[in-house]
């Protein structure tokens, strides 16, 4: 049995549809205005300085989250979840503490998870995908609730789990990021229509992790996580507020480049 679908922030929408519902769209209008801060706005420096902080020094450990044994979806492995793949959850703050954990992942229900990773497509991005892949029902849905469901693994972990498999199509996100966005009801479809209404979010994203330097091999969704990421560690999870006019990525792509 699947366990019950929590009120807010499941990865879930109306069952197989083209797009998510319209209205919880618009409801995500405040956490995408956060992210334009980040991207093309007011915080865009700080996301630089978190990015080059994170990527270019030694104190975390979570830069090697997705270049570990040469990445969790490169093709040799790409359709099994492996020892590896746990160990890099430590990288990121998930300490393996269950003996019980690994056996359900690693043995219990490895044939289940490799069956839904291998319909999972590897080389889309987020901000090319269709809805289709994240939508109720679809293996991504149906393997998030699937780890969710072995024994000893949160939330957190599943979405860590995922991104690990999966780089470029699902996002790390945890109670950081949540509370920084403002709490949006279904974090897919909150990123996914921040890159669908505006594809020039996308290049954006490409100019920050450029002028951060050396990182061509991060995914464009573990950028903005870590620069997120950063943000609070730095700030805490409260946005300060801006004495400008909200950013606008059809003005600032000319800023970016210059």
């Amino acid at each position: 049995m699947m366990p019950t679908m929590p009120a807010t922030d499941a990865p879930s929408s109306r069952d197989q549809e083209a797009e998510p519902d319209p209205l919880l769209v618009l409801s995500f209008e405040p956490a995408h205005a956060i992210l334009d801060r980040f991207v093309f706005g007011d915080l865009r420096g700080e996301a630089v300085d978190g990015l080059q902080a994170y990527f270019h020094h030694h104190i975390y450990g979570g830069r090697r989250f997705e270049r570990l044994d040469g990445g969790g979806d490169r093709a040799e492995v790409a359709n099994v979840l492996t020892g590896t793949d746990l160990a890099a959850l430590p990288l990121l703050s998930i300490r393996l503490t269950r003996d019980d954990m690994v056996l359900d992942v690693l043995e219990t229900h490895a044939v289940q998870i490799s069956a839904l990773l291998a319909t999972i497509p590897a080389d889309v991005a987020m901000a090319a995908a269709p809805w289709s892949l994240y939508a109720e029902g679809s293996p991504a849905y149906e393997l998030y609730w699937l780890l969710w469901s072995c024994r000893g693994v949160g939330r957190t972990t599943a979405y860590k789990l995922l991104a690990r498999k999966r780089p470029h199509l699902l996002p790390v996100y945890d109670e950081r990021l949540r509370r920084l966005l403002g709490r949006p009801r279904n974090s897919w479809a909150c990123l996914w229509s921040w890159f669908q209404v505006q594809p020039e979010r996308a290049a954006g994203l490409a100019n920050l992790r450029d002028e951060a330097g050396d990182i061509d091999d991060i995914s464009l969704l573990r950028v903005l996580d870590v620069a997120l990421w950063m943000y609070t560690d730095r700030y805490g999870t409260a946005v300060r507020p801006t004495d400008r006019l909200a950013a606008d990525p059809h003005q600032a792509a000319g800023r970016v480049r210059r």
